[in-house]
């Protein structure tokens, strides 16, 4: 009988009869194949946070390469945040948050608990600290992507709330939240009090509104300097950035959430009808 065995039981055995080749036809660099097989194996979460990599031996027999490829492989990866060293102990997946975002059911109160916000639920869900920090309040001129799905003329001014999320203490996401001033001026979404319940049951429980529906749009690239610097970003990490837009029982735009999430920190799950 054959028996199949996983990525990480081939990573961990490291022997021959386990070898996965290079493919020189690709025209990437060895140590590069080498380290998007090892990051493939993480980011699967076959190789989970605390995990020790095989060793280098192990590593060249797999890969039937040089011990120098194999630390090149090793430095990628280690610059990107994925991977820590030991002293005298080998190398590490490294620990840090990974939040399970889901964008279908994260506003539905009977999906989590009562006062808790939907980004605490989903961090404490992942067995994270959970934190969210109001980094400030101001009545601003959007841009135009964001005037455009809010609804408002160009030139004209509109509420905006912005966060700092962080996971076990870990930056991991902002959140810029826009709001029309005529709905959201003079009210608790001014302040820069924190929300208990998140701002959906607000708009709903204290401003009356009925929601109807949301649009998700996102787009992974390069962040800026700020984004690096804010969200604490190894270089090679991408972030995610998430523009959604909450509409009213009538069709009306509500909110518009501009998110941008540190990719190596979030899974985004969506549950959509077959």
């Amino acid at each position: 009988m054959t028996v199949r065995l996983s990525k990480l039981e081939q990573l961990i055995k490291g022997c021959k009869l386990h070898n996965v080749p290079l493919d020189p036809a690709t025209g990437r660099p060895a140590y590069q194949q080498i380290a998007a097989e090892l990051r493939d194996a993480i980011y699967s979460r076959e190789l989970s946070p605390g995990d020790k990599l095989p060793s280098e031996r192990e590593l060249v027999e797999r890969f039937g390469t040089a011990h120098g490829t194999v630390r090149q492989a090793l430095e990628v990866l280690k610059r990107e945040g994925l991977v820590v060293s030991a002293q005298g102990r080998g190398v590490f997946v490294h620990r840090q948050p990974l939040i399970h975002r889901y964008g279908s059911t994260r506003y539905l109160r009977d999906r989590r608990p009562t006062a808790s916000r939907p980004y605490q639920a989903e961090a404490e869900r992942e067995g994270q600290q959970a934190d969210q920090h109001v980094l400030g309040v101001e009545r601003v001129e959007p841009a135009a992507d964001i005037a455009t799905r809010l609804g408002v003329a160009e030139g004209e001014q509109v509420l905006v709330r912005r966060h700092l999320l962080l996971a076990d203490t870990i930056p991991v996401a902002t959140a810029d939240s826009y709001y029309r001033t005529e709905l959201a001026g003079g009210t608790a979404l001014e302040r820069t009090d924190r929300i208990e319940g998140g701002a959906h049951g607000y708009l709903v429980d204290a401003l009356g509104l009925k929601l109807d529906h949301f649009t998700e749009e996102l787009r992974v690239r390069e962040p800026t300097a700020a984004e690096i610097d804010t969200l604490q970003l190894r270089t090679g990490e991408p972030v995610i950035r998430l523009l959604r837009t909450l509409y009213g029982s009538a069709g009306q735009p509500i909110q518009v959430s501009d998110h941008r999430l540190a990719a190596d920190k979030y899974v985004l799950l969506y549950d959509v009808p077959a």
